[in-house]
């Protein structure tokens, strides 16, 4: 596995400040009732795509499995599998990795196909069950968005669109 795996730092390309990031992100799970408790696992995805006025390109992506254990290194607080936490942790690994960047984009926009994720991102509903992982993911939100532009967008899951089903 990888946690994540930057191809390059997600806020330069060489010498040129990334004007305008996309960031895209989804989460899996392998849950249900014919799986036993101890083989449910999920994981999540990203992609950094830098777009510019005549092309957009990748510029970074990472993954990694969820894990609910504080003594494991990829532990950033998840207390169950599901592909929403998942995806929220996708979302978290990015925002704190800009967040603590010098130089931020000079707008974001991040795509997912999980609405809680979006929610827990945008301040919109009110946790009820991972809450430390949520309450680390507003920080992170505020933190960014106290330097830049940041939007979110939902985006459907399995229609075809290259960005989510890179990161899916």
């Amino acid at each position: 596995h990888m946690f994540p795996t930057w191809t390059t730092w997600p806020v330069a390309e060489g010498h040129e400040l990334v004007e305008h990031l996309e960031v895209w992100t989804d989460g899996s799970a392998h849950i249900g009732p014919h799986v036993a408790i101890n083989d449910q696992k999920s994981g999540f995805g990203f992609a950094l795509i830098s777009v510019g006025p005549f092309k957009s390109r990748l510029i970074g992506y990472g993954f990694s499995y969820t894990s609910l254990s504080p003594d494991d290194r990829p532990y950033i607080g998840a207390t169950h599998h599901s592909a929403p936490v998942a995806e929220i942790q996708a979302i978290l690994v990015v925002a704190r990795a800009l967040a603590v960047g010098v130089r931020l984009p000079r707008s974001l926009r991040f795509f997912a196909d999980a609405t809680s994720a979006l929610d827990a991102l945008e301040h919109r509903a009110k946790a009820t069950s991972n809450t430390w992982l949520v309450h680390q993911l507003r920080a992170a939100s505020f933190a960014l968005r106290s330097r830049t532009v940041s939007v979110s967008h939902h985006v459907a899951a399995h229609t075809g669109i290259i960005q989510n089903e890179f990161v899916d």
